[in-house]
């Protein structure tokens, strides 16, 4: 889980429970009116729609920020990994089922490393930075655990 929200941006991690508690009080507003609407001013039956408000606002508030956090791990994990984060953000949140999750999940590229030098991805392939000039990372060589000829 820690590595999760490593990942996650900083702007969802501070709006997530802010919907929550938002989607919360929505809920138990709707539920105080629908209450004192269907049955006048019972305090009991006020008490029981708070209540239904509130829990069903809270488990709705739940599921959209824990939407929103996944939604921004995706944003987060795809740039990370050279991906076009906004697409990938919009196929997770659009394809029905978490069929997006599953696609993103499924065909996502490797991380790609970055040069030492100026910190621009460089690809397994590449023998210098494209960027700077600098060795490119060293495919089955020392670095990859392996120990060289002598």
């Amino acid at each position: 889980m820690n590595k999760f929200m490593e990942v996650v941006p900083k702007g969802a991690k501070i709006w997530a429970p802010i919907v929550m508690a938002a989607l919360t009080m929505i809920g138990a507003v709707v539920g105080f009116c629908a209450a004192a609407s269907n049955h006048g001013a019972n305090g009991i039956s006020s008490l029981l729609g708070v209540v239904i408000g509130t829990v069903g606002g809270l488990a709705m508030g739940a599921f959209v920020a824990a939407w929103m956090l996944c939604l921004g791990y995706v944003y987060a994990d795809a740039k990370r990994r050279a991906m076009r984060p906004v697409l990938w953000t919009l196929i997770a949140a659009l394809f029905p089922h978490l069929f997006g999750f599953l696609l993103y999940f499924a065909l996502r590229q490797p991380m790609t490393p970055r040069c030492t030098k100026c910190g621009q991805p460089v690809t397994l392939d590449q023998r210098f930075c494209s960027w700077c000039g600098a060795p490119g990372p060293v495919v089955g060589g020392p670095e990859a655990g392996q120990v060289p000829a002598v």
